[in-house]
């Protein structure tokens, strides 16, 4: 406990003003919360209602978790009473002032019924749940690991991070389920003859290809809360797998870059977007054979476009393939080309923010990343003189062949292009 070190450094040094070690915590703790109390006064008075003012509630969400983020943060690098009265300061300051009137602003939108079930669920349970998961923490790691103060500064650092997801989720304001719930509306409607492109009720517009809507039927025809269930539950298993397949190659790395896309991978799965199962599509084709490769990347192009850019990381073959079962996809959408019309009249008109959901498709090109490290040496500017004179020498030498012999040059460049060609989609004899 800071407290009690810094009480028993203070009589080791003769600083008490004669107070004994029980007297002498009691003053720094009086002092403590005295600060609180006048932190959380000036907070409430003066900054609450203009914080709502000028960031509204969206906004104000961020401000607790990054202020946690922000003061753990220091806390993990020395954990002296100074920075620990600071932290805490701010923390249960905020969170008595600017926090508590962010949650009460969160139930204004819901019904009197859901608000005091809500209330009652979250104050009888989930808090007390917290607070027996908070003292089961503190329990084991100083009983059992020996933790440091800054070691569990660092472990309230990753759950602010955790918190600013949640917050971003919460600000979003979208409904959880909502883009897969669009999926399952539109495989029944057109089931029973409906139009999934412009349903009524409480559902959002299909925008897919129409010869896509059969993919959608099986999992469809599943009760609402049966298939939302499998729906997350699939793509959970599906990211933990893709998660234990880099992490163990590469650990430091992936851990770095989940936590960049935690965001973007929490908001897919709070909302059933389609993004992070075609991410995982993608990412299931780098061990795939060459057909299904490149089944799964048509599939996942013709839905959202963005994975087309994934085509050159295919197998040589799967490229092959995804040409062919794109000009496939073409013919079917050729075909249903009166719905297609329809599909892209709404697709133009259904007006969404820019979305960082996108960014989940980084995702897929791990596996890829993970085997060919050679392919990044380009980033590091220690490799940039070398390549630059390598290339200036190969140009010289073309120049210099043309100059000879231009016939032979040009013979040599064609067979030079079509090894390549061929080498590029696996047509090697």
């Amino acid at each position: 406990n800071v407290f009690k070190n810094a009480a028993a450094e203070a009589i080791r040094q003769g600083t008490t003003g004669g107070l004994n070690e029980g007297a002498y915590l009691n003053v720094l703790y009086a002092h403590f919360f005295r600060n609180v109390n006048w932190f959380v006064l000036i907070v409430q008075l003066f900054l609450v209602s203009r914080i709502f003012k000028w960031l509204g509630v969206r906004k104000a969400i961020f401000i607790p978790p990054l202020i946690a983020l922000g003061g753990y943060g220091i806390a993990s690098f020395g954990a002296t009473l100074l920075v620990v009265q600071g932290v805490k300061i701010l923390d249960n300051g905020t969170d008595y002032s600017l926090m508590n009137t962010i949650r009460g602003a969160l139930y204004l939108v819901t019904t009197r019924e859901e608000k005091y079930k809500a209330t009652a669920a979250i104050a009888t349970v989930f808090v007390r749940a917290g607070d027996v998961l908070s003292a089961l923490t503190v329990f084991v790691g100083t009983t059992y690991l020996a933790f440091k103060l800054e070691t569990y500064a660092g472990l309230n650092l990753v759950f602010a991070v955790v918190w600013i997801v949640l917050a971003g989720l919460i600000a979003r304001g979208e409904t959880a389920g909502a883009d897969a719930r669009a999926y399952w509306a539109a495989g029944r409607l057109w089931l029973n003859g409906g139009d999934p492109y412009h349903p009524t009720g409480p559902f959002m517009p299909y925008v897919y290809s129409p010869w896509m809507l059969p993919l959608f039927v099986p999992w469809s025809i599943l009760p609402w809360d049966v298939a939302w269930f499998v729906w997350r539950g699939a793509t959970v298993i599906g990211l933990l797998w893709s998660v234990h397949w880099a992490y163990q190659r590469r650990p430091m790395t992936t851990a770095m870059l989940l936590l960049v896309l935690m965001f973007p991978t929490a908001a897919n799965l709070d909302t059933g977007n389609i993004n992070l199962p075609l991410t995982l599509l993608l990412f299931g084709a780098q061990f795939s054979r060459p057909a299904l490769a490149g089944l799964l990347w048509m599939i996942a192009t013709t839905m959202k476009w963005v994975p087309g850019i994934f085509w050159p990381f295919l197998s040589p073959r799967g490229r092959l393939w995804g040409v062919g079962w794109f000009l496939l996809a073409l013919a079917l959408t050729a075909l249903t080309l009166p719905a297609t019309l329809v599909q892209l009249q709404v697709l133009f008109s259904f007006q969404r923010p820019i979305r960082v959901d996108y960014l989940v498709f980084l995702w897929a090109i791990v596996p890829w990343a993970w085997t060919h490290p050679e392919a990044f040496r380009w980033l590091t500017p220690s490799t940039w003189p070398g390549a630059a004179q390598a290339g200036a020498a190969a140009a010289r030498l073309w120049r210099l062949h043309w100059r000879r012999s231009p016939e032979r040059t040009a013979l040599t460049m064609r067979r030079v292009a079509r090894a390549r060609f061929r080498a590029f989609f696996g047509l090697e004899a």
